[in-house]
């Protein structure tokens, strides 16, 4: 089952990642969760303790449904990671 957009943002926000409306490669305009990040490293990390927190409870949410789907471009010295799935909620302000 598809877990919750709004607690997957909050969820990388608690494990230091700023979660924000990012429209990627081929998405037209559609617009879906993204994070910068300086180094592989750092998404690794956050993205580890998020699908770490919720393991621990089976009754949690299963956030494998975005990350099965995780997608970045190369933005410079840094890098954007975004979800697709994860469809930012309209009338959300960015983080």
């Amino acid at each position: 089952m598809k877990p919750d957009v709004d607690d997957f943002i909050e969820r990388l926000a608690l494990n230091d990642l700023v979660p924000y409306s990012y429209s990627g490669r081929g998405m037209y305009g559609r617009n879906c969760v993204g994070v910068n990040v300086e180094s592989v490293g750092d998404i690794l990390a956050g993205v580890y303790a998020v699908g770490y927190d919720c393991g621990q409870d089976d009754d949690g949410p299963d956030f494998a449904w975005f990350l099965e789907r995780t997608c970045w471009d190369q933005m410079g010295l840094g890098w954007v990671y975004y979800w697709p799935d994860a469809e930012w909620p309209e009338g959300r302000e960015d983080e």
